[in-house]
């Protein structure tokens, strides 16, 4: 089989979300079917640039039209569909894979699929930028809309998502299947207290802390979290430190004023930037607690792979992180920043409840496997070529 996949979600210096499960989902493809052969397009003015794990295992196809020009043909459904770029290129794909949405077009005369993570630009638009809003999100409602009508099927990453595209977006039920995330095993393999206290030196960390882990967007939540340690530090006298291990991502001007208001408290709160892969497994299993107060998830990854590192995890009730973390951790509102005081007090306060915790924690993570999710892709591919 020969694969064409849309890899222009990899061109990023620095991975997040949906760029490390495309990632890990090619990765675990090519390892399991060496007989499949996979061509990635890319776009940009520049050289681009792609993950060092994939060079010299795929091909690529790399134009250099502006993106704000092609967005602009593609919304208006004109010029040379994606298709034909693979063809005019000397390749013709038995099948096309978006890893996420895009501004896109297809003439038909390959069978496509695309995946969705979530739909938080629906139900939570005032976390985006202006941009997306006012131009690409309103392309893609149009597209959800209308059934998506240039993709063959649609993979959604977990069934809530697959449940809340059907229910938003009736055109789609016939076209979408859930496929589950998978989770590297690098999280359950333990690391010695050296190279723990290597990767908090690294990224000058304190020896105790609580940990969340995300881009600094609003839909993160993260002021119920600073609003919590505050609490926790000026009322009850905990001596916490907490390290937010992300970069700066749009929207935070807000976090930027709290942190300016509250000096004695943002002293212990350590804003890393972004965190190497290699490192995000020493740094999970160097952490107290793990938190994420997000509002909406498409999957979680984050609390996944805390989960599967053996630290206790608080998280929301909310969109799919039922779905993932199960009984693997605490699940509470993200409205009430009391209910967050509550839970990290009980865990900091109970041995033998972290000790629970992390055990159910790494218990449910035992069900997420790439190679599972490769190959329920593959099948779907393979169906989908006959």
């Amino acid at each position: 089989m020969i694969l064409g996949i849309d890899l222009r979600c990899l061109e990023s210096r620095f991975l997040t979300g949906v760029g490390e499960y495309t990632l890990n989902v090619i990765l675990n493809l090519l390892k399991n079917y060496p007989n499949l052969k996979i061509i990635g397009y890319t776009n940009k003015a520049k050289a681009t640039l792609i993950p060092a794990e994939l060079k010299n295992k795929i091909e690529l196809i790399h134009t250099r039209y502006p993106n704000k020009i092609k967005n602009l043909l593609y919304t208006l459904r004109l010029g040379r569909g994606l298709d034909e770029e693979f063809i005019k290129a000397g390749f013709r794909p038995d099948i096309i894979w978006l890893p996420a949405p895009a501004f896109i077009k297809f003439h038909g005369k390959i069978p496509a699929v695309v995946t969705i993570h979530d739909l938080s630009f629906v139900h939570f638009p005032k976390y985006f930028p202006l941009k997306g809003r006012f131009w690409y999100y309103p392309y893609l409602r149009r597209q959800l809309t209308n059934g998506l009508y240039d993709f063959t099927k649609i993979i959604a990453v977990t069934n809530h998502t697959k449940n809340d595209l059907v229910d938003t977006y009736p055109k789609l039920k016939n076209k979408v299947e859930a496929v589950i995330p998978g989770l590297s095993k690098i999280y359950s393999t333990s690391k010695t207290p050296t190279e723990i206290s290597a990767v908090k030196n690294k990224y000058h960390l304190p020896n105790q802390y609580l940990l969340t882990l995300g881009t600094i967007e609003p839909r993160k939540n993260y002021l119920l979290i600073f609003e919590a340690i505050k609490d926790l530090r000026t009322k009850f006298n905990y001596n916490l430190d907490l390290v937010v291990a992300g970069t700066w991502g749009w929207c935070y001007g807000e976090i930027k004023l709290w942190l300016k208001n509250n000096p004695d408290i943002a002293k212990h709160i350590h804003i890393t930037g972004f965190i190497d892969g290699v490192d995000k497994p020493a740094l999970y299993q160097g952490a107290k607690i793990f938190l994420f107060p997000s509002f909406y998830e498409g999957i979680g990854m984050p609390p996944m792979e805390s989960a599967a590192s053996g630290v206790p995890v608080i998280t929301t009730s909310t969109s799919s992180l039922p779905e993932v973390i199960g009984d693997g951790g605490l699940m509470v509102s993200p409205y009430h920043k009391e209910m967050w005081v509550s839970a990290i007090k009980y865990l900091l306060d109970n041995d033998e409840a972290r000790a629970k915790l992390s055990a159910a924690g790494q218990l449910q993570m035992k069900k997420f496997s790439w190679d599972k999710t490769a190959s329920e892709y593959y099948k779907i591919f393979s169906n989908l070529t006959k």
